[in-house]
Parts: C-alpha cells; sequence; structure tokens
C-alpha cells in the first residue's frame, strides 16, 4: 500500500506542472489575454483597425483588407455573393466567405481552414494569403509575430486602389 502511495505521489508531482501549463494556456485563448499576434510585412508592422489577427482552427488568421492594404493591393467584397477578390501585380485570389477552396490565378487551391467573418472583416489564413502572392512567411514564436517578406522586397508596388471588406 505504500508502495502505491508513493508511486502516486511522485507522478502527482511530475503531472501537475504540465496540467498546470496546460490550464493556464487554455484560460489565456479562452478570456482573450494570450498574447496579441502582430504581422509585419518586410520591417513594417500592419495595423488592423477592427478586427485583429487570431488564431483559428490552429491557424493564424489575418483580416485581407489590413495586409493588401500594406502591400499596395487592391481588395473588393462583393456582399450578394459572399466573395472577396484581391488583385496584386499579375496575382489574382477569388475566396468565398466560409469555403476552403480559393481561385489563385485561375487554379482552384485548397485552404487549410475555410475564411471567415468576424467583426465585419474578413479573416483568411495568414499563410495562403502570403503564399499566393509568392511571399515567405516566418513565425517568431517567443514575440508571437509573423514576419511577411518577398525575396525581391517588391511590396508596396501594387495597385493603389481600395475598397470593400476587409
Amino acid at each position: 500500500m505504500r508502495k502505491l502511495l508513493f508511486i502516486s505521489l511522485v507522478l502527482a508531482a511530475f503531472t501537475a506542472p504540465a496540467i498546470g501549463a496546460f490550464q493556464n494556456e487554455h484560460h489565456r485563448q479562452r478570456h482573450g489575454d494570450a498574447q496579441p499576434i502582430t504581422v509585419k510585412v518586410g520591417d513594417e508592422q500592419v495595423m488592423f483597425p477592427e478586427a485583429q489577427p487570431q488564431t483559428m482552427m490552429g491557424r493564424v488568421m489575418v483580416p485581407v483588407r489590413g495586409i493588401f492594404e500594406k502591400i499596395g493591393a487592391y481588395v473588393e467584397y462583393n456582399p450578394a455573393t459572399h466573395v472577396i477578390d484581391m488583385h496584386y501585380r499579375n496575382e489574382s485570389i477569388e475566396i468565398v466567405m466560409g469555403k476552403r477552396i480559393a481561385n489563385v490565378n485561375g487554379a482552384e487551391i485548397l485552404m487549410e481552414v475555410p475564411a471567415a467573418e468576424v467583426n465585419g472583416s474578413a479573416l483568411v489564413p495568414l499563410r495562403f494569403l502570403a503564399e499566393s502572392m509568392g511571399a515567405k512567411v516566418d513565425f517568431d514564436a517567443p514575440s508571437n509575430t509573423v514576419t511577411i517578406t518577398r525575396s525581391d522586397n517588391s511590396f508596396g508596388q501594387g495597385h493603389d486602389r481600395k475598397k470593400g471588406k476587409g
């Protein structure tokens, strides 16, 4: 009986910190006090006036407008069809809200999670959005910062028209 009690105490001592850490992380995620996600295009931080970047289903989701306006792209939203059209240089992306299939330059691409509407803004998976524009995505976990870069440093040289949802 003493051995069983001793083993139980040892197991409890080793598992309690892990359970506590899990509960703390779960509490931060549920109650909104997790560290905010910072998004940068090159060296410049992207500001999101309405909805903020957030994690949904394990993926970083960002408001379309914030990213595309930062790089000088064109965004248009059709509320009747729930379609977002984005254009950057010769790149064309069409996303239907709530769907996982996107159209990138005429090719159907499966996104990891569907586009979602949060507080009137269209949120899309950041990695999908950046890679669709030929960009690279890096994530720095300690600072919770996502950086989007292109090898030719050409962001900001796209369209200058802005309107629609995102």
